[in-house]
């Protein structure tokens, strides 16, 4: 009986509450001290349930919960025989807050699938990462000391404990274990979910230890390869790094351990997660590229076609050929931009709100683009363009979609004559106050919505997120109450700032 509960729950704990009145032991003071002590008990116990689900990163907001909902009604009306992947789900919903995190996460994608061909290869990659991060911060007398082993000690335990499969081979029908570390309190199942065994987690040959052993090793070998050219310098230093880390890389990528659009291979792009750059594992992405992936400035520049070819003819604009993390290329290819210089100001442009009043706000734009007299958007004169209301839908338009003020002009008195389409209880002035009384608005939302993707046409569903041209943008909105912004760029982990990795521009 014992082991039938523990196969399905961590702990079974009685407790006795007496009826009221019931002889001695139903005294009133013996029934609110053990009323008290079930409390203390629950209370204790959602403790600690929740401190064990924020250390696997299983703790959910509302919003988070919603979605993971949703992904397993759908896992159930596919009709697929194998069970839900609660851990793959887990990873799209967390966020990583620090480098650690990051790491383990980066680890768990890449090494997912035959973990022990892509070993050591992912420590040779890991290297070439951490001396280009070494450079860029002018530490690399010190690349892996002892501070980075023990956060990437930290990292590889957290990426063993979360995604290494148990070791466990049934020995009457050889079915193996695919419980982690972390998800081993129903001992050994096979991928049915069915129990093969009852025990402990069992660990492989892989551990922690061995994984920075082959960095440390490939972050030597890779200096003593740099220092063996004479007279370097700084720039030398990174541009061999980069060299270096690009050709991990691709030796990765071909064991299936990174995105690659010459393989069918398909389902390990993670490479579109914003959260960090996964061309270096330590910035934050903002350029997208046209393939779809995002990188942060330190690689857009690291990695210029131009500079590799010895071709830089203009500081501050840079040239890529192909993706440096799927290494993609074609007819959308180079993607070339530039960045601002370091010691320049911000160009910042205010647009207020106003509804259909925002067509002054666009005249006033469209005579500002005309006495440049140059031709080019208004919006490439700007480094940062933040918006409100009306404001919000010209800024998208002239920033993110590059658009000329004209352009924007036309499709505003497009967008308003066909958005505003009254309900048809408020379209007569008898029936209005009985539509405001029914009604929860007075125009309709189909209409609004389908006048907003027409207006940002040919690509209404292109998400907000990503520089494709160096402007930066936000746009404001509320949520929970409270003021939020949606933006192009980086946000960091600032909570002002909605998530707009997935958000399409229309509905933004």
């Amino acid at each position: 009986m014992v082991e039938l509960f523990y196969r399905s729950y961590s702990s079974v704990y009685v407790h006795y509450i007496p009826i009221k009145g019931y002889e001695s032991c139903g005294a009133t003071g013996t029934v609110v001290d053990q009323t008290v002590k079930l409390s203390h008990r629950i209370r204790s116990d959602a403790e600690r349930v929740q401190s064990a689900r924020a250390g696997a990163w299983m703790r959910f907001d509302t919003k988070q919960l919603s979605v993971l909902i949703s992904s397993a009604f759908k896992h159930l009306a596919s009709g697929r025989d194998e069970p839900f992947d609660f851990s793959q789900c887990r990873e799209r919903l967390s966020i990583p807050n620090s480098t650690e995190e990051h790491f383990s996460r980066i680890l768990g994608h890449c090494l997912r699938g035959k973990m022990e061909e892509k070993f050591e290869k992912m420590g040779m990659v890991m290297a070439s990462s951490l001396l280009r991060h070494a450079i860029h911060e002018e530490k690399s007398a010190s690349v892996f000391n002892k501070e980075i082993r023990a956060l990437c000690d930290r990292a590889v335990s957290k990426f063993l404990d979360d995604n290494a499969q148990c070791a466990y081979v049934n020995p009457s029908n050889g079915r193996r274990c695919v419980n982690t570390k972390s998800g081993h309190a129903q001992g050994h199942q096979d991928q049915t979910g069915a129990c093969l065994s009852l025990g402990f987690f069992i660990s492989s040959s892989f551990d922690s230890q061995s994984f920075l052993a082959i960095v440390e090793k490939s972050i030597g070998e890779l200096m003593n390869k740099i220092d063996s050219a004479p007279s370097l310098s700084r720039l030398d230093w990174q541009r061999r790094a980069a060299e270096a880390h690009r050709e991990n890389l691709k030796k990765l990528r071909e064991l299936n351990g990174f995105p690659w659009k010459k393989s069918s291979y398909t389902q390990n792009d993670f490479g579109r997660d914003a959260s960090v750059c996964y061309a270096c594992f330590f910035g934050r992405p903002e350029y997208r590229l046209p393939c779809g992936h995002a990188i942060c400035v330190t690689c857009l520049e690291d990695f210029d076609s131009d500079q590799i070819m010895d071709k830089k003819l203009y500081p501050g604009v840079f040239t890529h050929s192909r993706c440096i993390i799927c290494d993609a290329t074609g007819a959308a290819w180079p993607y070339r931009t530039h960045v601002k210089p370091r010691l320049a100001g911000v160009r910042v442009l205010s647009l207020d709100g106003g509804g259909v009043r925002g067509v002054v706000e666009l005249v006033v734009l469209r005579e500002l683009e005309k006495k440049t007299g140059l031709g080019i958007p208004l919006g490439r004169f700007f480094d940062f363009i933040i918006g409100t209301s009306a404001g919000g839908i010209i800024s998208l338009g002239i920033g993110i979609q590059d658009r000329t003020a004209d352009d924007c002009l036309s499709r505003f008195h497009e967008f308003t004559r066909a958005g505003f389409t009254k309900k048809w209880l408020n379209k007569t002035r008898l029936f209005r106050p009985v539509g405001r009384l029914l009604r929860s608005s007075i125009y309709s939302t189909p209409e609004l919505e389908g006048a907003l993707q027409n207006a940002f046409r040919p690509s209404p569903a292109q998400d907000v997120f990503g520089l494709r041209n160096p402007c930066r943008v936000a746009v404001t909105t509320t949520a929970n109450r409270g003021l939020m912004l949606i933006a192009n760029y980086n946000r960091g982990n600032d909570k002002r700032y909605l998530h707009s990795d997935d958000l399409a521009i229309w509905k933004a």
